[in-house]
């Protein structure tokens, strides 16, 4: 009765975050994180002249961490591409921003509730470290797990405890990392703080844990098989290819304070009221502090991927709720229902006003494709008037342009697996397309460099790429080149095709 009471009110509060969140940071198709699975979702469509992309080659029928997301996108055919990942975007972050607030409510039930994902997820926005948040401007399959997650925790918290194993049984299949660490953290806050009723409901929790637990092993084995040393994978995988979200020392120092006054806060608030959050809080501290020195020290692979700085943007929503349950310590219900709703009107517009003064570019609503139009023009050329199997290479930070053209990659820095077998392959690819990149850096930081390379082209490695079947180059300027001759351009953009080499050269 209580739930039916404030549904209404609570999905209202849920719209209104949303609708904040896209004004704040956006909503994306087409290109960013996306690249990683619809060229697999267009080759599934019968997109047949992409089974040469190297991501899509790669992967070919194996299952990986990207299956699940990938078949069911594909679902709703090519047609429907476009409108049904804005609807899914739509109903996945409104429920993940409805549940919190249900959340909220199992601590402290008032009005205040509504302020949850206004604090966690619109205001702190981008404030986890290791570049983790709570919504992502696309859809993807973090998303459909964070919200599963979300969902598992408040049915745990209403003690429904085989209803949040199957929610978080299949926010592991959506997501493995993201969806076993808050199985850890919730089983093991719970059995801190009441290891007896943790206990006497092991038959409804322990199946989806166990699933859980050999899925993930099951991955781990199938993509630790096979591929380069562990150093050099630690260097290409790790320090190359993924510092924002593994090593520490590259993480932005306001943002690690910012965590640490957070979890020092929820832990005072909730000193003596909760255990279980109290104890949620010092198992990831924990954990933060172990992968921390496996990272940076020992330079463990294992321990590395275990991302365990994903569980900071849990810290977020207690820190939300904590600041609530503050204000309600503080007599707030003991007002009037006109002094608190007040209040709540106040400090939502203090909320928008925030988010009204944000850094950076304006957010886009972009459903039909790249937002870039320049590069959408000349996608679009190449889709309409090039072989639908020309093979293509493009600028080091380019996104987006596979989905708008429909053709194969030879290689994308965006696009990866995180397979020791994979980087071998990928890290050759890279070579003769952006040069020689120090694999013990950022490969973000060296973008310029690679750019350089890139639009300087060496005669054999052209000679090379056109020998292992590439046909197109992408490019951001015009080169003169007697190898390369131009196809198409704009103002922002060329294509160039390689020339037939005399004889194929070997690097």
């Amino acid at each position: 009765m209580e739930g039916r009471k404030h549904f209404l009110t609570d999905l209202l509060g849920a719209l209104l975050s949303y609708v904040l969140l896209i004004f704040r940071v956006g909503y994306y198709f087409g290109d960013g994180d996306q690249e990683e699975v619809l060229g697999q979702i267009l080759y599934k469509l019968g997109n047949a002249g992409l089974a040469n992309d190297f991501l899509v080659s790669s992967v070919g029928g194996a299952w990986t961490v990207r299956t699940p997301f990938v078949f069911l996108m594909t679902l709703f055919g090519e047609s429907n591409l476009e409108f049904a990942f804005i609807a899914m975007h739509i109903l996945v972050y409104v429920a993940m921003l409805y549940f919190m607030i249900r959340i909220c409510r199992q601590f402290v039930n008032t009005q205040f509730a509504l302020l949850t994902p206004l604090i966690a997820v619109v205001i702190l926005y981008a404030k986890s470290p290791g570049a983790n948040d709570l919504y992502s401007g696309h859809l993807i399959a973090e998303s459909l797990s964070v919200l599963m997650a979300t969902l598992a925790l408040y049915y745990w918290l209403k003690d429904s405890f085989f209803i949040a194993g199957i929610g978080l049984l299949l926010g592991v299949l959506f997501h493995p990392l993201n969806g076993i660490q808050v199985f850890l953290l919730l089983l093991g806050a719970s059995f801190l703080a009441n290891r007896k009723e943790v206990l006497a409901n092991w038959k409804s929790w322990s199946l989806p844990f166990t699933l859980s637990f050999i899925y993930i092993f099951w991955l781990q084995v199938q993509s630790s098989s096979g591929g380069i040393g562990s150093e050099l994978y630690f260097s290409l995988l790790v320090k190359f290819r993924n510092p924002h979200h593994y090593l520490p020392s590259h993480f932005p120092i306001e943002q690690i304070i910012g965590l640490l006054v957070m979890m020092v806060l929820v832990g005072l608030i909730f000193r003596k009221k909760n255990g279980f959050v109290r104890n949620w809080i010092l198992l990831t501290l924990i954990g933060l502090v172990i992968f921390s020195l496996g990272a940076e020290m020992l330079e463990n692979t294992m321990i590395v991927k275990t991302q365990w700085f994903k569980t900071t943007i849990w810290v977020r929503m207690w820190f939300a709720i904590a600041c609530i349950y503050w204000l309600d310590r503080l007599n707030v219900k003991e007002l009037s229902h006109t002094v608190q709703n007040a209040s709540l009107v106040v400090l939502v517009l203090i909320a928008i006003y925030i988010t009204a003064i944000r850094d950076g570019n304006s957010a886009v609503l972009n459903w039909k494709g790249i937002s870039n139009q320049s590069l959408l023009d000349i996608s679009e050329k190449c889709e309409q008037e090039l072989e639908a199997d020309a093979l293509f290479i493009q600028p080091i930070g380019t996104t987006g342009f596979q989905y708008a053209s429909k053709k194969p990659l030879f290689v994308s820095f965006k696009s990866v697996l995180h397979y020791p077998v994979f980087f071998a392959k990928w890290h050759g690819r890279l070579i003769p397309v952006y040069g020689e990149l120090d694999t013990d850096q950022s490969g973000f930081n060296q973008f310029g460099i690679a750019d350089s390379n890139y639009h300087n082209p060496q005669e054999i490695y052209l000679s090379y790429l056109k020998g292992e079947g590439v046909d197109y180059m992408l490019t951001t300027k015009q080169i003169d080149n007697p190898s390369l001759e131009i196809v198409f351009y704009n103002e922002d953009y060329w294509v160039y095709k390689l020339k037939p080499p005399l004889r194929k050269e070997r690097l």
